[in-house]
């Protein structure tokens, strides 16, 4: 049993993702339209191709930075032989509001935390969460649920005495591709575990963000069959976590 699949999931995810040339394509655009609307129309029609053929070039190669820095997909064998404490958690904070875990943060979130610290933060450490978990700290973690074909979005609420692990459906949006379907919530009823994970198939899993690079596909055994998330690859050693101390918990009353 060993504890080094959290220090290496923390680790890599500190590294920058290359989210920065993604976030430039979308600056160039805003300056180029405004620049080339001003143009003759002779210009525009060398400047326009020209214009989106950068675009283009910096969202693939964006991309591919992103995909190169992103954190590895832990197994699902590398998930057992994580070591838990045989006590569980040490205390019930369930009273107090559930935290966004660290692959659920905001922009909002890390603008705040990066003010505060007068310094770029990140807002996020799965090892902080970790910590905090097993110390009763509730966390709620973004997770898109498949079904019927389709990725939905919503999240896991982890906590509660005795300790839940339930996808809950977003409230927003109210329609389009990321809108859920079926149940508002599907309790995780224990013994429930992590069977399988792997990474994003763009062509086949249709995913309804851009991003999909930092998320995991995760299937979780249950007793009612199986369920088939998306969640944040450095959240999936909280999610797991979580559902074998649920376990736990269940097998000891």
């Amino acid at each position: 049993m060993t504890d080094i699949g959290w220090a290496f999931l923390s680790q890599r995810s500190r590294q920058k993702l290359g989210l920065w040339p993604l976030m430039l394509s979308n600056a160039v655009i805003s300056a180029s339209a405004a620049f080339i609307w001003r143009l003759g129309w002779k210009a525009q029609l060398i400047a326009w191709p020209v214009a989106a053929g950068t675009v283009l070039w910096l969202a693939v190669w964006g991309r591919s930075r992103a995909e190169a820095a992103a954190p590895p997909v832990p197994g699902a064998g590398e998930l057992l032989a994580v070591e838990l404490p045989a006590s569980g958690r040490t205390a019930d904070l369930s009273a107090a509001a559930p935290v966004r875990s660290a692959g659920s943060v905001t922009v909002s979130d890390v603008i705040r935390y990066s003010w505060r610290a007068r310094r770029w933060h990140h807002a996020g450490d799965p090892e902080a969460d970790r910590t905090a978990f097993l110390a009763g700290q509730a966390f709620r973690v973004v997770a898109f649920r498949r079904n019927e074909g389709r990725w939905g979005r919503g999240r896991l609420t982890v906590g509660g005495q005795p300790l839940a692990v339930t996808w809950e459906r977003a409230a927003l949006p109210l329609a389009g591709p990321m809108r859920a379907r079926g149940a508002r919530s599907v309790p995780l009823a224990p013994p429930s575990r992590i069977a399988l994970t792997r990474p994003f198939d763009a062509a086949r899993d249709r995913f309804p963000q851009v991003n999909d690079w930092l998320y995991t596909v995760v299937t979780i055994s249950t007793p009612d069959g199986h369920e088939k998330l998306a969640v944040p690859t450095i959240d999936v050693p909280l999610v797991h976590a979580a559902l074998e101390l649920a376990n736990a918990e269940e097998s000891r009353d």
